[in-house]
């Protein structure tokens, strides 16, 4: 089977610790799931896709399969997935083991998107 995530969940999902309590327990649920594949499967097929994923899908901040978040709406967040591609090398549609990209990440982490400009980077075990 192949799980499929945007760039920036594929790439965060390890280093962020900020909960989202207010997003559900659905979202919980399929944000935990993730975590668990990204973080500790290692043969799990992983998919970068663009646009809205699995965990978009439960998110309350998701209208009409935008993300309308207050931190940063679809086109916000498409460029940030955009700049950690190219941090990564990649392009939409690469396909790796959950291991493969654990060990890309570790070897390009911390991008500098972590460190200057995320909005999350207060939460973020790599931005330090």
């Amino acid at each position: 089977m192949k799980e499929q995530f945007r760039p920036h969940h594929i790439f965060c999902q390890r280093f962020l610790t900020l909960r989202f309590p207010e997003r559900g327990e659905e979202y919980a649920g399929v944000k935990r799931r993730a975590l668990d594949i990204i973080g500790s499967h290692d043969e799990t097929l992983i998919e970068v896709i663009e646009g809205v994923d699995q965990i978009c899908r439960v998110c309350l901040n998701r209208k009409a399969d935008r993300c309308e978040s207050p931190k940063g709406n679809e086109e916000a967040v498409r460029k940030w997935d955009a700049i950690i591609l190219k941090g990564l090398g990649i392009t939409y549609g690469e396909t790796r083991t959950a291991k493969q990209w654990r060990t890309l990440i570790d070897a390009k982490a911390p991008l500098d998107l972590c460190t200057s400009r995320c909005a999350y980077r207060s939460t973020c075990t790599i931005a330090g």
